[in-house]
């Protein structure tokens, strides 16, 4: 086992400037568990992620069992399972073990962690105070936050279906694909607003309102915010996708 020394590990962690201000706290410090997975636990990348994903499931798991102290532990643990999540691209990078499990398992548990986040804190909600309104509002917001992924991932099934894999590239672009959307143009003030407004409202995000509503102890107001902004922005979503993807031209290919 090659051992890779600090320095090295510094300079294949991830430090691109599109990421915004949450993240790069922990990209900052993204070296540690890679330096970590690289040497003392010489696990594959897509071992890291699985880790991290299952990790995170503890988290999110703690918050389901409610109170203040549960709850804060929670979000605590799944912040850390977030910071192991920076280190398995940089792993990949060193050890040049690169394969598509990978993206596969960090966009799942990306995906399935942010519904479980919602039904977790109405739950936990349900578990501390009785009131079996606050369960079904985080069942409501995993709803659309599930049905929101499945939605854009019908586009790529059509696709597939009708073998116009040239399409998907484009198709992706448009949907803002690549770190997480980071790369999308943030150029004037309604980009900028827009972009860190859903980068703050996201669940599985580090330091976003989730956690500091946790932190403050009034979780059940973020709980009742996402209630109110879930539908709206799948609608939103929805309907931008179809306005996109059913003005395509199947009849003719694009480079």
């Amino acid at each position: 086992m090659k051992w890779h020394s600090l320095k090295e590990v510094k300079e294949q962690t991830d430090h691109q400037s599109v990421y915004p201000w949450n993240w790069k706290i922990l990209t900052s410090t993204g070296h540690i568990p890679s330096y970590f997975f690289a040497n003392l636990i010489p696990l594959t990348p897509n071992q890291v992620t699985l880790f991290w994903g299952i990790f995170g499931l503890l988290g999110i798991s703690i918050i389901a069992l409610g109170g203040y102290v549960n709850m804060l532990i929670g979000i605590l643990v799944y912040q850390l399972a977030i910071w192991i999540d920076t280190a398995d691209g940089t792993v990949a990078r060193l050890t040049g073990i690169k394969t598509s499990g990978g993206p596969y398992l960090d966009y799942f548990f990306h995906n399935t962690h942010r519904a479980l986040l919602l039904f977790a804190l109405g739950l936990g909600l349900f578990n501390s105070s009785g009131d079996i309104f606050f369960l079904y509002v985080g069942i409501w917001c995993s709803f659309f936050l599930v049905f929101d992924n499945l939605y854009k991932m019908k586009i790529y099934e059509s696709f597939s279906i009708i073998n116009r894999f040239d399409l998907i590239k484009k198709f992706n672009n448009y949907l803002g694909g690549g770190e997480g959307g980071y790369h999308q143009e943030r150029k004037n003030w309604k980009k900028k607003v827009n972009f860190y407004t859903r980068e703050m409202i996201r669940p599985n995000n580090p330091f976003t309102l989730l956690f500091f509503s946790i932190l403050f102890n009034v979780p059940h107001w973020y709980l009742i915010l996402i209630a109110v902004l879930s539908p709206m922005l799948f609608m939103n979503n929805s309907i931008k996708i179809y306005r996109k993807f059913g003005t395509i031209d199947f009849s003719k290919k694009t480079n």
